[in-house]
């Protein structure tokens, strides 16, 4: 028969069922604790990229290409038609001001040289025998004029003779007529002579002076055709590299011809390239920013060409640093004409999960989890944009690449 259980052993009964459904319980919190922890949204910190958010300075601008130009570069020119009959250096060569680099075939030119000068002697030559000629001719009419002037005087005595002895009867009135009519035309031809010397002087004059005229352009095209002769030994206006050189001996040229360019490697510009459908964006003193083999350079658009080609426009840049140790003709150079700024604004790094649009979501961190948060954007740069929310701070973090695959979660676990 059956021994009945004591109250002490079922108290101790009731007391272990009591701890294993405690134990059963403390495993099964434990569990489900375990099966969250693993079903979480989580991803690695090592899969992300991070940006803080910071105060600095964001800039629109649009992307251009360009190329790094000598600052200054002189070009040459054939003066006139001729051939290259000596070359002294060769393209790519260093070059001090004053230097000969080529000459060309001058004889020809200084043949005309030699017939103008005897042209202009024989011009000179003119000028004087027409100044000795008028000038006696002047000086015969001005000695006439005053042997006039002598008998008109002693007409003048005489009539006053005549009239006094008239009145006592010593001469008839006829011969008096006769002296008064004898002054008038004495003093007609004395008007005569000194018209004729007005005319001379003002002939004299004019002549002269176109005879100068034509001295003074047969000057002028003999000083053209010496500067040309002079220019067919070709010397450096400046120092520098030469950067064309033509070589061709022997080959007849044209006037104007370009016979060698010469650069000064002490300063460089930027000329540089864009879109037409930016051109009424482009403004002279506009603020560029270019990289040269990853140097970063400021400058200004000092110069913006009228003329569009295959649909670009083409502009130049003033660099502040123009010369920069690392430029060299011919660089490569990305451009960026920025179209406005802030400063001292909220700006965050561009990441793949930054959008054009002027809203957008993106992930804030908050210790050991990314919550999904609305930014308000302003200025869009290409490395930054602006942050116009309020509530964010200098210092907070943003995830900023790519979250596709988790853009339908509030929060992210982020694993260490």
């Amino acid at each position: 028969m059956d021994k009945p259980i004591s109250n002490t052993e079922q108290k101790k009964n009731s007391n272990r069922r009591k701890v294993k459904g405690l134990l059963i319980l403390f495993v099964m919190v434990l569990g489900l604790l375990g099966f969250r922890q693993m079903v979480k949204p989580k991803i690695d910190a090592s899969d992300i990229r991070i940006a803080t958010l910071e105060i600095g300075r964001v800039q629109e601008a649009f992307s251009a290409s360009g190329k790094v130009l000598a600052a200054q570069e002189i070009e040459i020119n054939a003066p006139l038609n001729s051939e290259v009959t000596q070359v002294y250096l060769r393209a790519g060569q260093s070059v001090e001001k004053g230097m000969p680099i080529l000459e060309l075939e001058r004889e020809y030119i200084a043949l005309e040289v030699e017939q103008l000068k005897d042209a202009l002697a024989v011009k000179r030559n003119n000028l004087e025998l027409l100044s000795l000629r008028f000038d006696k001719t002047l000086s015969d009419i001005q000695h006439q004029l005053q042997i006039a002037e002598l008998r008109i005087q002693e007409q003048e005595s005489q009539l006053r003779k005549s009239e006094a002895l008239q009145k006592v009867g010593g001469i008839t009135p006829d011969e008096v007529m006769a002296q008064e009519l004898q002054l008038k035309v004495s003093k007609l031809q004395r008007d005569q002579l000194i018209a004729d010397v007005k005319h001379t002087k003002l002939s004299n004059k004019g002549e002269k002076e176109n005879l100068r005229l034509e001295l003074s352009i047969q000057e002028k095209a003999l000083q053209e055709r010496q500067s040309k002769l002079d220019k067919t030994q070709v010397r450096a206006p400046q120092s520098g590299v030469i950067t064309f050189l033509n070589e061709d001996l022997g080959r007849k040229i044209q006037e104007g011809q370009l016979l060698t360019r010469i650069a000064n490697l002490n300063a460089f510009k930027v000329e540089a390239r864009c879109s037409d459908r930016f051109n009424e964006r482009l403004e002279l003193g506009q603020l560029v920013n270019v990289k040269v083999n990853n140097n970063q350079l400021q400058g200004i658009i000092s110069n913006i060409l009228p003329a569009l080609e295959n649909n670009t426009i083409q502009f130049e840049v003033s660099l502040a640093e123009a010369d920069a140790d690392f430029l060299r003709p011919n660089l490569y150079a990305e451009v960026e004409v920025v179209l406005r700024e802030k400063k001292q604004v909220l700006r965050l790094a561009r990441g793949s999960a930054i959008n054009s649009s002027p809203t957008q979501y993106l992930y804030q961190i908050k210790g050991e989890y990314a919550y999904r948060v609305p930014i308000q954007k302003g200025i869009q740069a290409k490395g930054y944009i602006e942050i116009a929310n309020d509530n964010f701070k200098a210092g907070d973090q943003f995830i900023i690449s790519s979250m596709e695959d988790f853009d339908h979660l509030e929060q992210i676990y982020i694993r260490p």
